[in-house]
């Protein structure tokens, strides 16, 4: 069966590990079932003294923010979290793992100051309290496992390369890109390069007598905060490019097809909305 994945073109535009890392192994051995209705791996977390708080993983923020609503001033301070998966009766508050000491931003995450932050594409959207980012899970391995609607946070991945790929896993060598500073609250923070990427190729056709015939080549970054696949105008034109003889015909030009809101941890997007086998 082919799958048609949803595209959302952008005009003008895993596994975590760290070798310097000390930090205990955080989870436990079972997988955590989360929420992935709306595309994003919705969880739970709580912080000490407070209440359970809706939680987005997403793997491209350098950073995790606890929602403090917008008219709160930003505060940066070390805590401890407990993650939270689906118990036996649909709730998010089954306790899973224990993140012990690690950076946590309190600000308001998302650039809509009106309303609670939210993911999701158009009228399916959740409304989330906190993001949590990839430099909380440093001294950690996340499992991804998102057929079965769930995460395991493990001390380690075992096998190479070669077999992890035999079963199909998703193995990235060099994979982090970004880092740099930020301003937060008037002082500047630095974060590290934890965005996970990897190389991707669309309309792959290996057995194609001509190299050029054989795909056109992404850059992707992994974010699993929102379901939908961004792509930019060009990176869609190139994908087209390889589809001039395709069996269905080639997909039609970015500006005739129709416009859709993408709503990521940071905010809403709008773009063109298309599909690829």
């Amino acid at each position: 069966m082919v799958r048609a994945l949803p595209l959302l073109l952008l005009g003008g535009c895993s596994i975590l590990t760290n070798a310097f890392d000390t930090d205990e192994f955080s989870g436990d051995p079972f997988p955590i079932e989360v929420e992935t209705t709306t595309g994003a791996i919705v969880l739970g977390s709580q912080q000490p003294g407070q209440a359970n708080r809706i939680t987005v993983l997403d793997l491209m923020s350098p950073v995790t923010i606890a929602d403090s609503g917008p008219d709160v001033s930003p505060l940066v301070d070390n805590e401890d979290l407990q993650l939270l998966g689906l118990d036996a009766s649909g709730r998010l508050d089954l306790h899973r793992a224990e993140l012990v000491d690690k950076r946590v931003i309190t600000m308001h995450p998302c650039n809509n100051l009106d309303q609670t932050c939210a993911v999701g594409q158009d009228a399916t959207t959740r409304a989330y309290e906190t993001l949590l980012g990839a430099d909380v899970l440093t001294g950690d391995a996340v499992l991804l496992t998102l057929a079965s609607d769930e995460i395991s946070i493990l001390a380690g991945v075992a096998g190479d390369d070669i077999h992890r790929t035999e079963f199909c896993d998703g193995v990235f060598p060099t994979p982090y890109r970004g880092g740099g500073t930020m301003i937060i609250g008037g002082t500047e923070l630095a974060f590290s390069s934890l965005r996970p990427t990897f190389g991707a190729c669309a309309a792959f056709a290996p057995d194609a007598a001509v190299q050029a015939d054989r795909g056109a080549d992404l850059l992707l970054v992994a974010s699993t905060g929102v379901g939908t696949t961004l792509l930019g105008e060009s990176a869609y034109e190139r994908f087209r490019d390889q589809q001039v003889n395709a069996p269905g015909g080639q997909p039609p030009p970015s500006g005739t097809l129709p416009t859709t809101t993408v709503v990521l941890p940071s905010g809403a997007v709008i773009g063109d909305l298309g599909t690829s086998d």
